[in-house]
């Protein structure tokens, strides 16, 4: 399952990235690993909260106007306790 989870730039430094991301990691506790899809400009972010980069992809976001080429980072964190 796919979950899209955003926050508006002009709200960096307010919390609002980290609250997002921690009631994603408290709703699936089921799960025992979480993978991440985001862009360059925001990798530190993830990996200051555990995850870790496992692969790089480019991907075609096809929108009314044409196709855009973006560059992608795949991430996963683990959770092992809740096995």
């Amino acid at each position: 399952m796919d979950i899209f989870l955003a926050a508006d730039p002009d709200s960096k430094f307010t919390g609002i990235g980290s609250a997002l991301l921690k009631a994603l990691e408290e709703r699936e506790t089921e799960k025992t690993s979480i993978f991440i899809r985001t862009m360059p400009a925001t990798y530190q972010f993830y990996e200051h909260r555990g995850f870790r980069r496992v692969k790089e992809q480019e991907i075609i976001l096809e929108i009314p106007k044409g196709k855009i080429l973006l560059k992608c980072f795949l991430y996963d964190k683990l959770f092992p306790d809740r096995r």
